[in-house]
């Protein structure tokens, strides 16, 4: 039987794949999310997911086809990692082990080599390094469900840290319900990276917490998560070593060289991309899930109620991007527009941001937004206008500096500024990516409008304004 691989690597990104397994080339991909803070004009929509006469379950069939279908969503360690990121033909990255291995289990169906092969296996790595679980909520029904996965793995325990808690299992249950929509439904693994870090630190505190919300949101739907950090730990405590667990993980003497020593050698902390034999803790903590509990690894979702009570406006809604070339927008002011392979500088060369994926001397070498991005160096007086029938809308950013904002308006049938609707100000996660948590609520009167972002005033001179996509929301 021949082997079917069909790979989608992450830096594209745009491809989507009929449930006949064809491919067609689409001409736009979805945004990233941003949202967090629930509209308190908006009600929450009365929807009750059950299943339908015509829905399947891919766990019921997952053991006996002859051909699956499997899909990665995550950041840099889903992707390949930004240390070793060159992309070959055949698998979504040579140097991703976890995800070659997986898919390496499901052809032969053992992880025993000399197997002879039981499957085909078509598969889809929409990995993009930087990104969250609200970037991966919004692409989710274009880059993903078009896929028609049996499988899908989600991975951002260590990009969502910055959440800790709070809202960390927003965007996975959007996904989650949107999955319990589909035609086919699929099993869906939390796969929980581990971040080099102990107890103490703040970062390890915020991850831990945000896998604690992760986890209850999978018990509430019945869905397994695979904690590789937890694998890793019991490793070492197996192992007779008297290596601190960090010198354990680490290159240097003794140590395992799960990970990459620091930039800095001093600072004690090791690099959160894993190498190769790192990579395999994340297949042998899956492939450990499977040997002990196959059934329960490999669950139908449960139906039930919104888990994120409050959040339903966001959960159950309907969401679509506006890409920054839409001939809905209309710019006003000294506005670039920058694709994939474009350096991201200023027209004066000389502006530099926080962060080197931002400055004049650097590319940004993982562009999440393909289709472009807008940016302008000399805010005063510039703008943006576009049409919409949403209910609401907002912004994605990329490499702008934080405190950045632009306020929006309802656009009059005379083209002047009207009511105002409210501001998005950015939020920075890393200096390359950022996250928008305002969300401008639109009138509900059923008729489509014309809104005008008016980009704030920097308070200093060299500030750069850039997004990737209008979001827009439809509430169900």
């Amino acid at each position: 039987m021949k082997k079917l691989i069909t790979v989608l690597l992450a830096a594209a990104a745009l491809f989507s794949y009929g449930c006949d397994g064809t491919a067609d080339v689409k001409d736009e991909t979805t945004p990233p999310a941003s949202e967090t803070t629930a509209p308190a004009v908006t009600e929450a929509p009365d929807v009750k997911l059950e299943l339908r006469e015509d829905q399947v379950y891919a766990a019921d069939s997952i053991k006996d086809a002859d051909t699956i279908s499997i899909a990665f969503m995550g950041g840099s360690l889903t992707a390949g990692g930004v240390k070793y990121s060159s992309m070959f033909p055949g698998w979504p990255t040579s140097y991703n082990r976890w995800v070659n291995n997986v898919l390496n289990y499901f052809v032969t169906d053992n992880r025993a080599e000399g197997i002879k092969q039981q499957k085909n296996v078509r598969t889809i790595n929409v990995g993009i390094p930087g990104t969250t679980s609200d970037y991966a909520a919004v692409r989710f029904m274009e880059q993903v469900a078009d896929f028609c996965p049996d499988i899908l793995f989600l991975e951002y325990s260590c990009n969502d840290l910055h959440w800790g808690g709070d809202n960390a299992a927003l965007h996975y249950e959007y996904i989650i319900r949107r999955c319990l929509e589909l035609d086919k439904i699929p099993v869906i693994v939390f796969i929980h990276a581990p971040l080099p870090a102990v107890e103490g630190d703040v970062k390890f505190d915020k991850y831990m917490a945000g896998i604690a919300e992760k986890d209850a949101l999978a018990r509430h739907y019945g869905i397994k998560t695979v904690n590789v950090y937890d694998y890793l730990v019991r490793r070492y405590e197996n192992d007779d070593t008297t290596l601190s667990f960090m010198d354990y993980i680490g290159t240097g003497e003794g140590g395992k060289g799960y990970y990459y020593d620091s930039k800095d050698p001093t600072s004690g902390r090791y690099d959160p991309h894993p190498s190769v034999e790192g990579y395999d803790l994340y297949s042998d903590a899956f492939f450990e899930a499977l040997e002990s509990d196959y059934e329960g690894t490999m669950a139908k979702i449960k139906f039930a109620d919104v888990y994120n009570a409050g959040y339903e406006w966001f959960v159950d809604c309907g969401i679509n991007h506006v890409k920054v070339g839409d001939e809905r927008i209309s710019y006003e002011g000294e506005w670039n527009i920058y694709s994939e392979n474009n350096e991201l500088i200023t027209d004066d060369g000389n502006i530099e941001l926080d962060g080197a994926y931002a400055t004049s001397e650097n590319y940004y070498d993982f562009c999440p937004y393909p289709d472009g991005i807008a940016q302008l160096a000399h805010c005063s007086g510039a703008s943006f206008t576009f049409t919409t029938d949403a209910s609401a809308v907002t912004l994605r950013y990329i490499g702008s500096k934080a405190g950045l904002s632009a306020t929006a308006y309802l656009v009059g049938e005379d083209g002047t500024d009207g009511e105002e609707l409210g501001r998005v100000s950015m939020h920075s996660i890393y200096g390359n990516i950022d996250y928008m948590t305002d969300w401008v609520v639109l009138p509900d009167d059923g008729q489509t409008h014309t809104v005008r972002f008016v980009v704030d005033d920097p308070t200093e001179e060299k500030y750069v304004f850039r997004f990737g996509y209008i979001v827009e929301r439809f509430d169900k």
